[in-house]
């Protein structure tokens, strides 16, 4: 004990104390991967956080070029320069809804080895709403941590346009046409979009406040449970030293009877 500093080295030292020790060593373990959970989700959810962030800037900037688009006093070549801008940030949105993490598609549900959309801004995939990506970040505590694209983007199917690029593609048209009262229409149509965006942020932020809940409590859990198994397993330094001096000097005085009892029992066998 007082070499290793363990008070338990094999089952039979202490049969119950083993059982803890074994029990405490399992939940150290779980613990520890709800920590590596939530690490897990937390980069998942900030790449999440920063696409949308992203995307809420390309869309406030479309709006304040629809809001330039929506002017009668725009000649035609202010138009079209509007026009090839707004063309430019809806293949930025493309993108977006494009993000990677990690080499993992962070829109596309379980489909994580596929794009959300086309070129073209058409899905590239089917999204089910049941393809929630689910970590436990702790004990009864479950969590998804992805963010469908259809819940950002609007609903579809595979090759179908999600509304908000089907919107951008109908200002597109009304900008080239000259229809400034197609374009004021957008206006609220990107309102829409942007509110989608904003409340996928929101739900993030909430469940980042979630996360930071149950490291929190999960890191004491991990700090309780190693001083329990502490207590548990390891030695008292100064009781096993005293003991093992204790112990040294029994055995020399027993090694001293001994050999006096040896050596007067030859000396009467000689005589």
């Amino acid at each position: 004990q007082v070499s290793t500093g363990k008070r338990i080295e094999k089952l039979s030292d202490d049969p119950v104390g083993a059982a803890y020790s074994i029990r405490y060593s399992t939940d150290i373990v779980k613990e520890n991967q709800y920590l590596s959970n939530i690490e897990a989700s937390e980069e998942i959810l900030t790449a999440t956080e920063t696409a949308l962030s992203s995307a809420n800037e390309v869309l406030g900037r479309i709006r304040d070029l629809t809001v330039q688009a929506a002017s009668s006093t725009n000649s035609e070549n202010s138009r079209a320069s509007i026009k090839v801008e707004i063309e430019q940030l809806k293949e930025e949105l493309v993108s977006l809804a494009n993000t990677t993490y990690n080499g993992r598609y962070i829109f596309s549900g379980y489909k994580t080895n596929k794009p959300l959309m086309n070129d073209d801004g058409s899905y590239a995939i089917t999204v089910e709403d049941t393809e929630g990506i689910n970590y436990q970040v702790s004990e009864n505590n479950v969590m998804q941590v992805n963010i469908l694209g259809t819940n950002i983007f609007g609903a579809g199917k595979a090759t179908e346009k999600p509304k908000m690029i089907a919107d951008l593609d109908n200002l597109i048209t009304c900008i080239s046409s000259g229809d400034t009262e197609g374009i004021r229409a957008s206006l609220q149509d990107l309102d829409d979009a942007q509110d989608s965006v904003l409340a996928g942020m929101t739900e993030i932020g909430g469940k980042m406040n979630r996360l930071n809940l149950a490291r929190n409590r999960v890191t004491n859990n991990v700090t309780y449970l190693k001083q329990a198994k502490s207590l548990n397993d390891d030695v008292d330094a100064a009781e096993a030293v005293t003991n093992l001096y204790t112990e040294k000097a029994v055995y020399s005085a027993a090694l001293q009877i001994g050999a006096t009892v040896i050596q007067q029992s030859l000396l009467d066998f000689l005589r």
